[in-house]
């Protein structure tokens, strides 16, 4: 019983709790989500949520909230059925007002707009990014997003209107004013005549540049200031576009220009400040006219007269009829452009005591004055000029026409350095005959006046060598560029007694015995030896010769060379000493050159380092005198004693390839002598490249009388010149076969037994030599 009287009074409470609609956020604005729930739920699982526009939400637990978004702004009556409670009719249904309001606001940037000028239109507390913009002034609507430009042509209160995609209130308005555009062009003189400068002027634009539409044909990107005359008398429309064009909407104007016979002009057309104009006054009444130059400058003249600006810029030019009583001046503007004159001088950082070539640019007359800033003027008829400044500083030049071109000198100041030049020795303290090495440095010139001091003068370069013969103390000068420059440059040297002398290891000695002889303390390693028996030579500080005959011989010793003018002696007796000895013969021998092995090759343009030998067979023993010939010249001296043997060799290094073509080189015996002359020939090329010979192999025995020449291909070589020939000498000078080819490979018929020597050169479009190749020789013999 008592179990039953608590569920009795427990389900009677459970049926009278009051159940009500909470809500958030308090202030619903549409686009904003709601949330509803039941602050006393009674445990129903399928209640129905009517919002009061059309929407419901079924199904739901009266314990779960919902959401709800409206759409459009007003009052709305919310409503929950209560169904499916647990063990208990369901409670009646709850209501709820609520109000919906719409916040959104259409926002003007600038606030004062006015016609003609971009204004933003922006969509405030927006719901979407989806909006159907109406503007108001005819023009079609746009969809866009919630910010949004537009321009007005014309002035006036326009409705805008903003509604938004998916919301059925009606569309967000505000009325704009727009304001006139503030844009004007006005013009003076205001009554123009054809061909007289008209002064525009534009106020209230945005943009500092504009475009001028004159409605002549004429535009003209300029400011808000600019002049225009009109060639003939009409009725003209100008448009005036802002930011130089880029704004689509210009100011309209009409002027009405009329005819003007009155006329001025100017020569030259593009005036410069400075240079002298000559003005023409031409439809005017009176012979007596008054010029007002714009610069200040008024004069009484006739049609025809001269003035000069000193000032460059825009000026007006009035000229008034019958002597200036004409109340009606004809004007006209000049535009005077910045002095394109200019002054230029090399070098362009010049110092004291160096030449300095000035030269003026855009200066065209047929005299000049020319003042120098140090005290000195020079005339002169053409444009450039050379002056030397005596000291450093900044001095002011200044050029006169004095033609009657210009009304104003050109002026430039030109900055003089100190000069740095200076003279430096290898060593201040030296010894008689000892050489001494003195650089000029930071001179202008490779050329210079060099005096020693020693009574000894000459033109140089920037290094130089020079041997005193006399102790003392002596003062060497320089004068740059040969002389020319005055300027001095001095170096102080010291010269010291002469301590070098030569000594023999013995002062008697026998025929075909070693002499040995030292130069002590020479100034140089090549000293010039003169043995005294006709041999000389150019050798180190220790010599060993060896005499033929007997007597009494003087050897001299002279340094640097030979180029020393003091020479040293010492003497040496030569006697016959008890002996056996076979005379010197010589039996063979034979040249070659290092580079092929044979007496005949190639050499490139000043090739360093070829070399030739020669290889002497002979018996005995004795002095060989001989000679190294270049072309038939005597080219290089050899003394030498040869001692018991059966062969020498003789080598010749840096042979001269300061000359292209063929030479001849050999080694001709003086002493003793012989009936054979060893020779070789070697041609210069100008050029490294070389071209590769693949058949014959050189020196290649050929049984039949027709042969095929063949080489590898030369990059860039457009044709080939073949040289064949039956001896060396004669391959360059009188060949026996030459061709051009196109190809690498070339056939020869009926070639007579003997030896051949061949060579190809390869040449470039433009018939330049690229390369050439050894020179390589086959033999023909078809005997059987």
């Amino acid at each position: 019983m008592k179990k039953l009287f608590i569920f009795v009074v427990c389900l009677f409470l459970s049926i009278h709790l009051l159940s009500k609609i909470i809500f958030t956020p308090q202030k619903i604005v549409i686009g904003q989500q709601v949330t509803f729930s039941i602050d006393n739920p009674n445990n129903c699982s399928s209640c129905r949520w009517e919002f009061g526009d059309g929407t419901r939400q079924d199904n739901v637990k009266d314990t779960d909230s919902v959401t709800h978004i409206y759409t459009k702004a007003g009052g709305y009556m919310v409503k929950i059925t209560f169904d499916g409670c647990q063990g208990v009719t369901p409670p009646a249904p709850e209501f709820l007002t609520i109000n919906v309001v719409d916040e959104r606001t259409i926002s003007v940037t600038p606030p004062n707009p006015k016609a003609h000028e971009t204004i933003t239109f922006t969509l405030n507390n927006a719901l979407t990014n989806v909006v159907r913009w109406n503007f108001g002034d005819g023009s079609p609507e746009i969809t866009g997003g919630s910010s949004i430009t537009h321009v007005y042509n014309n002035s006036g209160n326009f409705k805008v209107s903003a509604k938004e995609k998916g919301f059925t209130q009606s569309p967000v308005e505000i009325t704009v004013n727009i304001s006139p555009d503030p844009r004007t062009v006005t013009f003076s003189p205001q009554n123009p005549r054809e061909k007289e400068e008209i002064t525009f002027r534009a106020k209230a634009f945005k943009a500092s540049g504009l475009l001028w539409d004159f409605g002549d044909g004429k535009k003209v990107r300029g400011g808000p200031v600019i002049v225009h005359s009109y060639n003939n008398a009409g009725n003209y429309n100008i448009k005036v576009f802002d930011n130089e064009g880029k704004d689509e909407f210009p100011i309209l104007i009409n002027i009405s220009v009329q005819k003007d016979l009155r006329e001025i002009t100017y020569n030259p057309p593009d005036p410069t400040q400075g240079e002298i104009i000559r003005f023409s006054a031409k439809g005017f009444k009176s012979s007596t006219l008054s010029w007002d130059f714009g610069d200040g400058t008024k004069k009484k003249g006739g049609s025809s007269i001269t003035h000069f600006y000193r000032n460059f810029g825009i000026f007006e030019i009035r000229v008034s009829d019958n002597g200036g009583k004409n109340s009606n001046p004809f004007t006209r503007k000049i535009q005077i452009t910045k002095d394109r004159r200019n002054i230029t001088w090399e070098p362009p950082n010049p110092v004291d005591h160096e030449p300095v070539k000035f030269k003026l640019i855009s200066f065209n007359t047929n005299g000049y004055l020319w003042r120098f800033g140090d005290r000195v003027e020079k005339r002169t008829s053409l444009p450039y000029i050379t002056h030397t400044y005596n000291k450093p500083g900044t001095f002011t030049v200044r050029v006169y026409d004095i033609k009657g071109k210009f009304g104003t000198p050109l002026i430039a100041k030109v900055t003089i350095s100190k000069d740095q030049r200076k003279v430096m020795v290898t060593k201040r303290t030296i010894h008689v005959g000892e050489e001494i090495s003195i650089k000029a440095i930071g001179f202008k010139s490779n050329i210079l006046l060099w005096d020693f001091g020693d009574g000894v003068k000459k033109t140089g370069k920037t290094e130089e060598s020079h041997i005193y013969l006399k102790t003392g103390n002596y003062k060497i000068t320089v004068n740059d560029k040969g002389g020319q420059d005055k300027k001095v440059f001095t170096v102080q040297v010291q010269v010291l007694p002469d301590q070098r002398k030569i000594e023999v290891s013995n002062s008697t000695i026998g025929i075909g015995e070693k002499a040995q002889i030292k130069a002590l303390n020479f100034y140089s390693q090549k000293i010039l030896w003169d043995f005294g028996d006709g041999v000389k030579k150019i050798g180190g500080n220790t010599e060993t010769h060896y005499y033929r005959k007997k007597g009494e011989y003087l050897v001299k010793a002279i340094d640097y060379a030979g180029k020393d003018k003091k020479i040293f002696t010492a003497k040496i007796k030569v006697i016959i000493k008890p002996s056996k000895v076979s005379a010197l013969a010589i039996s063979g021998g034979e040249l070659f050159f290092t580079s092929t092995g044979k007496n005949y090759s190639i050499a490139y343009l000043r090739q360093k380092n070829f070399t030739a030998k020669v290889r002497l067979k002979y018996e005995g023993t004795g002095i060989i005198s001989a000679y190294w010939k270049i072309d038939d010249k005597h080219y290089k001296l050899v003394n030498q004693i040869l001692s018991f043997g059966q062969s020498k060799l003789f080598s010749i290094k840096n042979i001269p390839t300061i000359e292209t073509g063929l030479h001849k080189i050999s080694f001709w015996i003086k002493s003793p002598k012989t009936k054979f002359e060893l020779k070789g020939y070697y041609f210069v090329s100008p050029t490294k490249e070389k071209v590769t010979l693949i058949i014959p192999k050189d020196q290649k025995k050929i049984v039949k009388k027709e042969i095929t020449l063949k080489w590898k291909p030369v990059e860039k070589a457009v044709t080939y010149r073949v040289i064949l020939s039956q001896t060396i000498d004669t391959l360059f000078r009188k060949p026996y076969k030459e061709f051009k080819k196109k190809q690498t490979i070339f056939y020869i018929k009926n070639l007579s037994n003997g030896k051949y020597y061949w060579f190809v050169e390869a040449f470039d479009k433009n018939n330049r030599l690229l390369a050439c190749s050894n020179i390589s020789s086959f033999t023909i013999d078809t005997t059987p």
